[in-house]
């Protein structure tokens, strides 16, 4: 079964299912959906989307098309794995990880 015909399953389920069990799926992937969904009142992020777009707009950013932005995921990916390919290189990469994990402090 591909994925597009196990979402819309879960589709048709969710939208005949029992009020009982939708509430009981929601309950299990409650905290995923919260965490997808963007936060317009946190007032920090907006001023953060407004200064990007300003940015944009007046040209001190440029932007990149959906191409070019796959294509630069694509080098990044390749650079990675040629890096991790190389056991210095892996260890080195992973020692620097390490020790900006353990100097930063990191929110959760």
């Amino acid at each position: 079964m591909t994925i597009v015909e196990i979402r819309n399953k879960l589709h048709h389920y969710i939208d005949t299912a029992p009020e009982k069990k939708v509430k009981a799926i929601f309950t299990l992937v409650e905290d995923e959906i919260d965490e997808t969904l963007i936060n317009w009142e946190d007032e920090k992020f907006v001023e953060e989307l407004k200064n990007r777009e300003a940015n944009y707009l007046t040209g001190k950013n440029k932007g990149y098309t959906i191409a070019q932005s796959i294509a630069n995921a694509k080098e990044d990916l390749d650079a990675t794995q040629y890096i991790l390919s190389k056991p210095a290189y892996a260890k080195e990469l992973n020692d620097r990880i390490n020790k900006y994990n353990k100097s930063s402090k990191i929110e959760k």
